[in-house]
């Protein structure tokens, strides 16, 4: 390949072919004999049009210029440029990958989970590496599912005493395992989890149990349960593991790390009877039609480690009372999270938290609440709000460095530069600091083949 690519198009395709021939690969050119000279004359053509001297007398289209046609070397070249420039591609990856590794800066993997084939060259160990997980889960669940069971018995019950056919706490089970399998619909829950191995396993919690509930019997128990009372018990488990400590390590500066953002659940083509949803026009004003839709914003603790606990969950509503509002007022994430704050208050009255936000809420309402509940928060700067912020941080980039003693975070060189002590709010009440990052990090392009 190096010595082709010394020669110029010319001589490579000469020296291509003859190497071709050599090796039996290509036919020789050919070449007359008499055989192949006709004993009878050509016929007369009729006289030919007078052809120009030269091209340029001529004018063609451009689709129309003559080309000439591709041979074996004009085949061979470009692939011996892709096979060069893959090569180097690959040498500058590794020049990158030992900077990388001499700076500290491999990512270090969130999870146990790789993209490679099984480890198992046997039945018999794939079978001991089943049983150590299930025995690592049947630990955990000995651990949590007592005070489980005896937090959802505590639950009001509003069925009719005489008619009650399966207990409260074992149809709240029942739908506590349609979430850890993963089931999507009550019809794949009546197919999944009425097994008699199902049956046979809920049997010895429930000795007294003789057949398996039906999905739409626990349907119609949550219609009418109180939402608030199971997630009661869903906090109150949180609360044990933060007694027993078991998020001392991943805590942030002795604080709880929650990240609060919104998401979007269902939708629904044009407006029907239930009002509480929030509406929204589609497409152009003309052609448009409205729509419903479910939002929500969600309280996640949030680990660096790639562990993510439901806390709490907060619905938008639309308010449709006539007198405040004739035509309904609608409800925001900044609205809703001042619900949301009040119950995270009341269930963690002392409890260090830090909050992860995004740019809708850096608003002086929602940083008040903070303040005065007295948490810490992290607010990504809006980029078209409160550039008076922006500003007075940019005037600091020039003085961008390094934190001492700060390991490389993910194969990226970061930098930052902050301002401290910032009055801010209507009557200078707040006071905030800002910080940005830069990050940089190396990489191939693929055309020029430089770092």
């Amino acid at each position: 390949m190096d010595t082709i690519a010394r020669y110029s198009n010319e001589e490579a395709r000469r020296e291509i072919e003859h190497m071709l021939v050599e090796l039996g690969r290509m036919d020789p050119p050919p070449r007359f004999s008499k055989k192949h000279i006709r004993s009878k004359p050509f016929p007369k053509r009729k006289t030919p049009t007078p052809i120009p001297a030269t091209i340029s007398e001529t004018v063609a289209p451009p689709r129309f210029q003559p080309k000439t046609l591709p041979c074996f070397a004009d085949m061979i070249l470009p692939d011996v440029k892709r096979i060069q420039l893959n090569a180097s591609i690959r040498d500058n990856q590794r020049m990158i990958r030992q900077d990388v590794l001499a700076a500290n800066a491999d990512i270090i993997p969130r999870t146990q989970a790789q993209n490679r084939k099984s480890a198992h060259t046997t039945v018999e160990e794939e079978r001991a590496f089943r049983a150590e997980i299930v025995a690592a889960q049947i630990q955990s669940w000995r651990s949590v599912l007592p005070s489980l069971i005896k937090k959802l018995s505590r639950i009001p019950d509003p069925r009719r005493t005489n008619g009650v056919h399966h207990k409260r706490t074992m149809l709240l089970l029942f739908g506590l395992f349609a979430f850890i399998f993963r089931l999507a619909s009550r019809r794949e829950m009546n197919r999944e989890l009425t097994t008699p191995l199902i049956f046979e396993h809920l049997k010895q919690l429930f000795p007294e149990m003789d057949s398996i509930p039906h999905a739409d019997t626990l349907a119609r128990l949550l219609e009418s349960i109180n939402p608030t009372d199971i997630e009661a018990v869903k906090i109150s488990l949180v609360q044990d593991l933060i007694r027993k400590k078991k998020f001392k390590k991943p805590l942030i500066q002795g604080c709880l790390p929650v990240s609060v953002d919104g998401t979007q659940k269902l939708t629904r083509d044009h407006v029907r009877q239930d009002t509480r949803w929030c509406e929204r026009h589609v497409g152009p004003s003309e052609e448009g039609y409205q729509q419903q839709y479910l939002y929500v914003i969600e309280a996640n603790i949030t680990f660096k480690n790639g562990l993510t606990i439901p806390l709490m969950t907060e619905y938008l509503h639309r308010d449709n009372n006539k007198l405040a509002q004739p035509d309904g007022k609608q409800d925001s994430e900044t609205t809703a999270f001042e619900r949301m704050a009040k119950r995270l208050k009341a269930y963690f009255p002392r409890l260090k938290m830090l909050l992860f936000m995004d740019a809708m809420y850096a608003t002086q309402p929602v940083m008040e609440i903070l303040h005065n509940h007295k948490w810490a928060y992290l607010i990504t700067l809006p980029k078209k709000k409160l550039k008076d912020l922006a500003e007075r941080l940019n005037e600091q980039r020039s003085l961008r460095r390094i934190i001492p003693g700060q390991p490389a975070y993910r194969k990226r060189h970061q930098t930052f530069h902050w301002v401290n002590h910032i009055t801010y709010g209507y009557e200078g009440q707040l006071q905030i600091h800002l910080i940005a990052c830069l990050e940089r990090y190396d990489t191939v392009n693929k055309k020029n083949r430089r770092n």
